[in-house]
Formats: C-alpha cells, structure tokens, sequence
C-alpha cells in the first residue's frame, strides 16, 4: 500500500501557510498575505518587466484573474480594500487564495483521470464562523 498523501493550508485573515512538498521527513511549505490581486484585464504575463522569477500564482475566479503569492504586493492597488471581516470566507479573494495554495503544491501525484491527488487536506478556518450554522455549514460544505 502506498502512503497517503495529506497536505495542510493555514488560510488566515493576516497570512497565508501551505505545505508545497514533502521529500522524505524535509517539509516544505511557502507563507505569504492573505492577499488576491485583481490583475489587470487581459493581463497575462504576470511576471513581464521582471528581472527575476516571481513569486506569484495567477489563477481565475469567475472569470477574474488574481495574482497571489509573496511578491503579491507589487500587484496590489493602492485603492484596492481587504475583507476583513465574516464574508471573508465566502469572498473571491479567499476563493483565489484557496486555488493558488492548491496550485503551489507541487509534488502531488497524478491519477489515471490526469488530476492531482489529496488524500487528505487539512485546513485551518476562522473560527468565528463555526459558532453560527449557517456559517459553519456553508464552510464546511463549500465546493
């Protein structure tokens, strides 16, 4: 039998945690803001002007693209406002967020249908949403 793959995200209101590899007992893992960049449309080359790699994953919500990672910052507009209260959650930010984390994951096996495979995804979330059931069922149940 092989040994199950299980990976963890930490996604906070200040920062992100996630873990990107495991090689053996050495874990890897990449923290960030809890930031998504709306990027600018038709924006694609995230990383043009630049003289190094960036430290960034774009990725689509509803068809509006975020930039997220480390170097999120320099994509940030000064006008831009954070949610920092109960719809976080329920938020395109914190959607994109939760994609990029997945997407830095960059050791997970493929299966036969081609995907990516987590046995088991272990994620911290705000408390304040588990006292109210409304709440704490749309987290939990969220697709």
């Amino acid at each position: 039998m092989s040994d199950l793959i299980a990976r963890t995200i930490d996604l906070g209101f200040g920062t992100t945690t996630v873990i990107t590899n495991v090689v053996g007992s050495d874990v890897q893992y990449r923290t960030f803001q809890s930031i998504a960049a709306p990027l600018e449309k038709g924006k694609g080359d995230i990383t043009s002007g630049s003289f190094g790699a960036s430290r960034i994953v774009k990725v689509c919500v509803d068809g509006i693209y975020y930039a997220v990672g480390e170097d999120v910052q320099s994509y940030v507009d000064n006008h831009e406002s954070r949610v920092l209260n109960n719809s976080f959650i329920k938020s395109k930010q914190y959607q994109a967020i939760f994609l990029a984390s997945l997407s830095m994951m960059t050791d997970l096996p493929i299966n036969h249908e081609v995907k990516k495979v987590i046995d088991l995804l272990a994620m911290g979330l705000p408390v304040n949403n588990m006292t109210d059931p409304p709440g704490r069922d749309s987290t939990l149940n969220r697709k």
